[in-house]
């Protein structure tokens, strides 16, 4: 995922075109949100039996469930490469906030004449990476030709990054094995 929230380039673009410039006689905020649920659901079974008029001695019966969760999340408030003016505060906020939740169960059931075999697993794994940033770049150029600045007359400047990722996993087998 990829959310950005910008004044002025991207900072990806190497180009560095004009840029830009945004002026406000009040408050100017500039808020990058990524949000929501991902879920993984993983359900296994499986079952043997033998006839017991049978000349088949073994029964065997192997389960597992699993589930997987992988994000690459960028978060990015910025102003990068612009003139900015505001007769308030500048507030650049960038938050991840997602829920992962990875669930899974595995259950097997064996029966046979003679020998019995049941195996039963689970496995849940959540992988969160988040980049989460809020910055101010090359906004403060003096060149007569490129003036740049990014500038609050009547209040601050604030940047807050935060990265409040929720990872639930659960996961749970059972195996029941039993002879004719």
């Amino acid at each position: 995922w990829r959310t950005e929230a910008y004044i002025g380039n991207s900072i990806d673009d190497s180009a560095l075109s004009a840029g830009g410039s945004f002026t406000t006689g009040g408050e100017l905020s500039l808020t990058a949100l990524a949000k929501g649920f991902i879920g993984a659901f993983g359900v296994a079974g499986a079952s043997a039996s033998n006839e017991q008029v049978s000349a088949d001695e073994t029964s065997v019966a192997i389960a597992a469930g699993v589930a997987t969760n992988v994000i690459d999340d960028k978060v990015r408030s910025y102003i990068y490469h612009a003139t900015v003016e505001a007769g308030n505060d500048i507030s650049l906020t960038a938050k991840a906030t997602p829920t992962l939740e990875a669930f899974s169960i595995g259950g097997s059931v064996a029966r046979g004449n003679t020998n019995s075999v049941a195996l039963a697993g689970a496995a849940s794994v959540n992988q969160a990476n988040a980049d989460v940033q809020t910055f101010i770049k090359d906004s403060n150029n003096t060149a007569p030709m490129d003036i740049r600045s990014v500038t609050s007359t009547g209040g601050g400047i604030s940047l807050e990054a935060t990265n409040s990722t929720q990872t639930f996993a659960q996961s749970g087998a059972v195996a029941v094995a039993w002879q004719n």
